[in-house]
């Protein structure tokens, strides 16, 4: 029987208000002061007339609340919950909300009551525009028809540097750090999906792109205080729907744990001394908003570029989607750290989503997957659309947080005196990549069976 794709798409502004601003909190302890970008959350349904899913992006760092977001979406709208992809494009200017005990810096319930009082708030508006958006995409569900195409764009780079420290005896180690590694893996690929209706119109389109939304953290408007900006995720959302009117462009990122933006407000380098990690950052907004610009605005050509030649051609599309959990052994980080150990007692868990729209897998992925790990997902996939989206669900308890790779774990563990950079939260070498695989295999034989041959996987 003929699945015709339906799809619909919405948005709705979630920008705080100025009463409860000053009481947001923001990632390195940033105290904002005032908007530069206007936040939204959108959504795009897509139906088959049998099966129905919603992409749900929020331009915040995390999605708030995933579990019971996704049970509320589930109970409004009879979408299914394992075929609803729930992400944040992760930029660092925008306010905190979401249960984060693993965050301790950032957990609402060890604040003031004044700022629990206007996060609450602030997160009450974020469930009822969710709300709001994910009923009007469903409202909009018409006859559609769907294609993709892939491109580069060239404003990102690895950012896990060496670094040769020296210390007051002169002895020298090795920290592998935050800096820039232009000699790292790093993936340029851009994915866009269009979907237009049977006359032609855009009604949505969903951009993939390994990147960290970081451009404006840190940006500086006096006073110790920074501007709210949903950074370059946000603005190429931004300029997509200004260029197609009437259209919800989501931006999504990738696998982007070790990959920034070549233009940031902070810059991290070595120290000329000591060879020590130095960061430091761009005074006054208008310098901050000048990269911004920089990079969203080459980005944005980039992807016009992209969906200049994609041809809207699939009008049939099967829908489905899996769940799946990669537990692996711990680093010993993990067991001496009891703010991880009472969630984590027995390993590192990565949460693994696909969701399937025709030949497109979208593979959601709770925390900060890094270059190598999703090549090797896509490796095992029998789709060769396969895009990872990270951030997905990444408030969920179980919070894998960055996700490294076996180099980068030795590299950070070396003898020398090496650090991890997150605190030890990682997992232990020759587990993760081949677990996320096994993983991967394990969702496509569910998702598949019954609608193609699985081709024999290559380890």
């Amino acid at each position: 029987m003929k699945k015709q794709l339906f799809c619909g798409a919405s948005k709705r502004e979630i920008t705080p208000g100025e009463d409860i601003l000053p009481y947001m909190m923001g990632l390195g302890k940033a105290v904002f002061g005032m908007i530069q970008d206007k936040l939204y959350v959108r959504v795009i349904a897509f139906s088959n007339g049998e099966d129905q899913s919603l992409l749900v992006s929020f331009d915040l760092d995390k999605a708030p609340y995933p579990e019971e977001n996704v049970r509320l979406l589930h109970e409004r709208t009879g979408v299914p919950a394992e075929n609803i992809l729930f992400f944040a494009i992760h930029t660092h200017t925008a306010p905190l909300t979401g249960y984060r005990p693993f965050e301790p810096s950032h957990d609402i319930t060890k604040k003031s009551l004044k700022v629990q009082e206007a996060v609450r708030e602030y997160e009450a508006f974020l469930t009822s525009q969710m709300e709001e958006a994910a009923a009007e995409a469903l409202e909009k569900l018409r006859p559609a028809r769907l294609g993709y195409r892939y491109g580069s764009s060239y404003i990102n780079v690895n950012r896990c540097q060496d670094y040769s420290v020296m210390e007051e005896d002169n002895s020298t180690h090795t920290e592998c750090s935050v800096g820039v590694n232009g000699a790292g893996p790093v993936d340029h690929t851009v994915f866009v999906m269009k979907i237009e209706d049977m006359a032609g119109n855009a009604i949505a389109f969903f951009i993939n792109y390994a990147v960290h939304c970081v451009t404006m953290f840190l940006n500086d408007i006096g006073n110790g205080m920074s501007a709210v900006s949903s950074d370059i995720g946000g603005n190429v959302s931004k300029y997509m729907e200004q260029r197609y009117e009437g259209s919800v462009a989501v931006w999504s990122s990738g696998a982007a744990g070790d990959i920034n933006p070549v233009l940031m407000t902070q810059t991290i380098y070595p120290d000329s001394v000591s060879g020590k990690p130095t960061g430091t950052c761009v005074k006054g907004l208008e310098n901050s908003c000048l990269m911004l610009n920089a990079m969203a605005g080459r980005h944005f050509a980039d992807i016009i570029q992209i969906v200049k030649n994609i041809k809207c051609s699939v009008f049939e599309v099967e829908i489905g989607s899996a769940v799946e959990w990669s537990r692996t052994p711990a680093s010993e980080g993990i067991l001496k750290n009891p703010e991880y150990r009472n969630k984590t007692p027995d390993g590192y868990h990565i949460r693994l989503h696909l969701v399937r729209i025709g030949d497109i897998a979208l593979m959601g992925i709770n925390g900060e997957l890094y270059t190598t790990l999703g090549q090797k997902i896509r490796e095992v996939s029998p789709m060769k659309n396969t895009i990872i989206v990270s951030h997905e669900c990444s408030l969920l308890p179980d919070n894998p947080g960055y996700i490294l790779d076996d180099e980068t774990i030795y590299r950070c563990q070396m003898s020398g005196g090496g650090k991890i950079p997150v605190n030890g939260f990682c997992g232990v070498p020759d587990t993760i990549a081949s677990a996320l695989k096994s993983h991967t295999k394990i969702m496509f034989e569910r998702v598949l069976c019954g609608n193609c041959l699985i081709p024999d996987f290559q380890e």
